[in-house]
């Protein structure tokens, strides 16, 4: 009697801990509508969205900033940083660069980069193999990237791997290196060029 209570405590004891494991009905793959967040030029992640006026950072940096120093810090935490790179701005939210050409402001943003999580896939951990897959009914073409995509970094870089997709005039681009997801960026191909 003691060894069927034991076994049948032992089942449920594996049970319990397949119950509690993290199912992936995607087969990996995030759950995202990729080709509906980049038709509206949004990474699902990013706070704001092609278009958005960049004013509207610039004020939300200032009440929060407000926020902070009525909360008693010294105003500086989470406070977004701000970028000139010889015509092109950005403002750096959350790892997000939201960027613009200089005196297009009313325009608004015209280029979103992702340095962290974009639409569910990380850098330094996600594959190029993973996120071709995840692209493949956006026929993703597989193309080198030059140093001008990435005006941005303190370093060059030169011949990295891309995965780029479009939707209407929204480009979505995925760096890689050494098929290591490092970036990704989308854009308005009508408002900004590399």
């Amino acid at each position: 009697m003691k060894k069927a209570v034991a076994i049948i405590m032992a089942l449920l004891l594996c049970l319990s801990f397949s119950a509690c494991k993290e199912k992936n009905i995607n087969g990996g793959q995030p759950s995202i509508d990729i080709n509906y967040f980049l038709g509206v030029g949004q990474i699902s992640e990013a706070k704001y969205a092609i278009g958005n006026n960049p004013d509207a950072i610039e004020r939300d940096a200032e009440m929060q900033k407000e926020q902070h120093n009525h909360e008693g810090g010294d105003g500086h935490e989470g406070i977004i940083s701000y970028e000139d790179y010889n015509g092109k701005e950005a403002y750096i939210v959350d790892g997000f660069y939201y960027c613009f050409e200089t005196g297009t402001e009313a325009e608004g943003i015209s280029l979103i980069i992702g340095t962290d999580t974009v639409y569910g896939f990380t850098a330094g951990i996600s594959t190029k193999f993973e996120i071709n897959s995840a692209l493949s009914s956006m026929n993703p073409e597989n193309v080198k990237s030059g140093s001008e995509d990435f005006f941005y970094m303190p370093f060059a870089m030169e011949d990295v791997d891309t995965l780029v997709c479009k939707n209407g005039n929204m480009v979505l681009k995925f760096y890689f290196e050494n098929d290591i997801m490092i970036s990704a960026c989308i854009y308005n191909s009508d408002k900004w060029e590399f």
